[in-house]
């Protein structure tokens, strides 16, 4: 019972916060790329988010990071696939000049961090938090 009340407010809080932050967002005049790289990732990632904290908190990380990097192999094969099966996507240039390059920096300081003590430290958890608001920072400066 319990499960089945804790998915269904996931889903529902989830839906309203894409649908309610997006409307605002394009009301202020956020260009939809913008909108779909922050807050549409943003509420479609809450209920991984959710998942792997709890796990964590009941010390099960390793199901909170198969959960975290199951759901984006999932999101960028299985999407991604479909969706460009039915028309293919276009690459704008901040895909190409900012996302890639911080997709592949990103993907090295994750195994640098693996590899250091086979686990996520808290100070590496900041960096990466840091990195996010770098991201974000050059993303609405640069291309807006």
């Amino acid at each position: 019972m319990i499960l089945s009340v804790g998915s269904i407010g996931i889903i529902i809080g989830s839906t309203l916060l894409v649908s309610n932050v997006t409307s605002i967002a394009r009301f202020f005049g956020v260009p939809d790329l913008i909108i779909s790289l922050t807050l549409v990732a943003l509420g479609t990632s809450l209920p991984e988010y959710v998942v792997s904290l709890t796990a964590v908190i009941k010390k099960h990380g390793d199901l909170g990071i198969g959960n975290i990097i199951g759901a984006n192999i999932f999101d960028i094969l299985w999407v991604l696939g479909v969706s460009s099966l039915y028309s293919p996507l276009i690459v704008s240039r901040q895909t190409m000049v900012l996302d890639y390059p911080f997709m592949l920096l990103l993907m090295v300081i994750l195994v640098v961090f693996r590899f250091t003590m086979h686990r996520i430290e808290r100070w590496e958890g900041g960096i990466l938090v840091i990195l996010l608001v770098v991201y974000l920072t050059l993303m609405f400066y640069h291309f807006t």
